[in-house]
């Protein structure tokens, strides 16, 4: 699989083994999930033969389509879209699941030991209050972590909570896990009653 990768593809597929936490903000047709299964298939053939379990969480429309179809290509790994069938097969596995299944799935994906966790456009956990996000900031357990989207955040000058819910998951050493420690320090009210927040110009 890994070899079937564009050289630039393969460029991003190194950079995530390296650096073992890493945001693919990429454009659209980029070719990301072919990047994150070259990422799979190496890990795969070099750290986790007879134990990698990952996890994958991706929109529902593309699930069953580019995922499945893409993930398939990997030589060996079983693709498993229910808990139970994923729990009691053998390695080297990945479950797949869409956003809408994560909160029924709550102790049993934050608990779990993974080598690897996929989160496929990145956006959907940017509010740090929503389901979805949270859980994702408590999946701590796993060696590899990659974000993935084309549009992380609207304006991050305007919106900044959207890149801090992504980091929490990611990198939580960047920004740290408590809001209220990232506002004092990068962020100023603005706007009516000083209810929104802004970079602080120095911060820049």
């Amino acid at each position: 699989m890994y070899e079937q990768l564009r050289d630039f593809q393969k460029t991003e597929a190194e950079y995530v083994l390296l650096n073992k936490n890493v945001a693919l903000f990429c454009e659209q047709g980029t070719g990301k999930t072919w990047i994150t299964a070259g990422v799979i298939d190496q890990l795969m053939s070099s750290l986790w033969t007879d134990s990698f379990e990952g996890l994958a969480i991706v929109r529902l429309s593309n699930k069953n389509t580019s995922w499945q179809k893409t993930l398939g290509l990997i030589d060996g790994l079983g693709i498993y879209q229910d808990w139970e069938q994923f729990r009691k097969a053998e390695c080297p596995k990945i479950l797949l699941i869409h956003y809408q299944e994560m909160p029924k799935l709550d102790k049993k994906l934050t608990r779990h030991k993974w080598s690897l966790v996929v989160i496929d456009e990145s956006q959907h956990i940017k509010a740090r209050n929503s389901k979805s996000s949270r859980i994702a900031g408590r999946i701590k357990d796993s060696e590899y972590k990659i974000l993935r989207s084309g549009t992380p955040f609207d304006d991050l000058t305007d919106d900044p909570q959207e890149i801090w819910a992504q980091m929490r998951f990611l990198a939580t050493w960047v920004f740290g896990t408590r809001w209220s420690s990232y506002d004092a320090m990068f962020l100023q009210p603005t706007g009516y009653m000083g209810y929104k927040r802004k970079f602080r110009s120095e911060e820049h």
